[in-house]
C-alpha cells in the first residue's frame, strides 16, 4: 500500500481522534476507512440522478391516492406546525 503523509491542523486532528475513539479505532484506521468509503462511492457522475432518488417517493404518492391539493395542504400544515414549535422554543 502506498504511504501518504498528511498535515492536519491541531483542531482537525483532535476532532478526528475523537471520532476515531467513538468508533473504537486508532486515528490511522479511522482515516483509512473514510478514504476507502469515499473511494467506493465513485464520482458524482456515478451517483443517481435526482429523478432516480425521488422515484420511490413519487410512486408512494401515486399509490396513496392523495391529490396534489391534499399534498400541498399537508406540507403547508406541517411547515406551519414546525414554525410554531420553533417560535415556542425561541420564546422559552
Amino acid at each position: 500500500m502506498p504511504a501518504v503523509t498528511m498535515t492536519l491542523t491541531d483542531e482537525s486532528a483532535r476532532k478526528l481522534r475523537e471520532k476515531a475513539a467513538r468508533a473504537g479505532l486508532e486515528l490511522e484506521s479511522y482515516l483509512i476507512r473514510l478514504i476507502e468509503r469515499d473511494a467506493d462511492m465513485g464520482s458524482p457522475m456515478d451517483q443517481q440522478t435526482f429523478d432516480a432518488i425521488v422515484a420511490p417517493v413519487r410512486e408512494a404518492f401515486k399509490e396513496s391516492g392523495m391529490t396534489d391539493s391534499e399534498l400541498i395542504e399537508l406540507v403547508q400544515s406541517e411547515r406551519d406546525e414546525i414554525r410554531r414549535e420553533k417560535r415556542a422554543r425561541q420564546a422559552s
